[in-house]
């Protein structure tokens, strides 16, 4: 999951100036759109994706929760994929609010996942770790490696 959050905070540090750069958006409507963008994906992908797997799935411990943490993931690459070929500002900002809305998605239901293979006791541990690790792993060295190397 780590790297999903590499790859997610160098997107997230890198799109203003590729929209204002790139795209020749102003910057006035690249701080609204940015600004939308992480404010409400990953709210709602966290919402949408706890009512999905606890209506559609019954709980992240059932096997099928990792298939569809595996076909957002699939439709993450797609979308980050696709990014870098739009022209206009506002289908980049879409693309960019979906790529971060299917983050959020995934993130609890990983994070489920992930607990769920400890005892009840080791939890809060393996929890705290999880998150230092995706922390240092993911979100801290994302700027640091696509802006050093």
């Amino acid at each position: 999951m780590s790297n999903i959050l590499m790859f997610l905070s160098a997107i997230m540090l890198f799109a203003p100036a590729y929209a204002i750069n790139v795209l020749s958006a102003s910057k006035m409507n690249v701080d609204i759109f940015f600004m939308v963008s992480v404010i409400t994906s990953p709210t709602l992908g966290a919402v949408f994706g706890g009512i999905i797997t606890d209506k559609c799935i019954g709980s992240y411990a059932d096997k099928r929760a990792l298939i569809m943490c595996l076909i957002a993931y699939a439709v993450f690459v797609a979308v980050c994929v696709l990014g870098p070929f739009l022209n206009n500002y506002l289908l980049f900002f879409s693309v960019l609010w979906l790529a971060i809305f299917l983050t959020g998605f995934v993130s609890p239901i990983m994070m489920g996942i992930i607990l769920n293979c400890v005892s009840p006791i080791q939890r809060p541990t393996a929890s705290a770790l999880a998150n230092l690790f995706m922390t240092g792993g993911g979100y801290m060295s994302g700027p640091l490696i696509y802006g050093v190397f």
